[in-house]
């Protein structure tokens, strides 16, 4: 009886991890402008360089961060409805959920 136990409740945890698993990611309602680039409803890591401007038309915040590919520390934050310019070194990606 125990061993049926614990198969069962093998079973139904990899069953609940599946359909997490399944679920889709949500990503940002709106439009991401990056220099001359523009992103309908975005959802992850993003390039830019200095004297690009962002202007973030989504339902989600931005993160411009130090590092490529989102790594390193966080240097600014774009706001939905707001706009900035990666200035200097500051910046070398941005991500979005």
């Amino acid at each position: 009886m125990r061993r049926l136990f614990h198969s069962a409740s093998t079973a139904l945890a990899a069953g609940l991890l599946a359909l997490a698993a399944a679920t889709p990611a949500q990503a940002a309602q709106g439009t991401l402008h990056i220099g001359g680039h523009q992103y309908a409803n975005p959802s992850g890591c993003y390039p830019v360089s200095s004297g690009d401007q962002v202007t973030n038309a989504t339902n989600e915040r931005a993160t411009i961060h130090a590092g490529g590919i989102c790594g390193g520390a966080a240097d600014g934050i774009v706001d939905p409805g707001e706009s900035a310019t990666v200035l200097g070194n500051e910046g070398l990606s941005l991500y979005i959920r």
